[in-house]
């Protein structure tokens, strides 16, 4: 029910009431030696008094609703900024995941062609590989703030350790890369772990994933 219709509602219920309690008044005083004036004087005196501590009641609910609505909608529109916060640093994440995996592919491929790839090439490759795995570590922050202003039931924790598994897992087989020997045989099947279906869906499952933890709960999917 809508503010205004509730102000009405109850300002309605205060004046039924003022009714019976106006006829109680002077049924009451009708049994005294007070005359006709004064009985309708001191009857009307109950009601304004009965009526001024309804209006008082009536006012605090009605200002205890507006808080409440106030609340409601303040917290939704937090959770609308860090709901954006946190599908920016998801966007960032993807996309710069999905050109490590590219970069990643096509190195494979020159590997099999025979086409060594050089040290300034696998450090370059695994500092990528850093920046990306923190903004992983960044999304997974924003998400929790997400869900700490949403009041969100979902069980981010098992989310996260889902995913921090895979990630992590990934990005320790790509610092491989670094310590294993350099020939080009293991480099290749370093790179064939790393460009796996497990890690290639690890994006669109993020997605997926998202759009149950933010987008439906908003109801901003499209």
């Amino acid at each position: 029910m809508k503010i205004k219709d509730i102000v009405q509602t109850v300002t309605f219920i205060c004046c039924l009431i003022m009714i019976p309690v106006f006829g109680l008044a002077c049924y009451l005083y009708a049994q005294t030696d007070l005359d006709l004036s004064m009985l309708l004087d001191k009857s009307f005196g109950v009601m304004v008094g009965v009526f001024s501590g309804s209006a008082t009641l009536a006012t605090a609910y009605i200002a205890s609703l507006l808080f409440n609505d106030w609340r409601d909608q303040q917290k939704h529109q937090n959770a609308l900024e860090f709901a954006k916060i946190a599908l920016d640093s998801k966007k960032k994440f993807i996309i710069n995941f999905n050109q490590l995996f590219d970069t990643l592919i096509e190195k494979e491929v020159l590997l099999e062609k025979g086409v060594k790839i050089s040290d300034q090439e696998v450090t370059s490759l695994v500092n990528n590989g850093y920046e990306v795995f923190l903004m992983f570590h960044s999304l997974s922050d924003d998400l929790l703030n997400f869900l700490y202003v949403s009041d969100s039931n979902y069980r981010l924790d098992i989310l996260l350790v889902e995913y921090d598994e895979d990630v992590n897992s990934f990005f320790n087989e790509l610092n491989t890369l670094i310590t294993t020997e350099k020939e080009a045989s293991k480099q290749l099947l370093t790179l064939k772990k790393l460009t796996c279906k497990t890690y290639s869906d690890l994006p669109n499952k993020i997605r997926l994933k998202l759009i149950d933890v933010i987008l439906k709960p908003l109801k901003l999917e499209s």
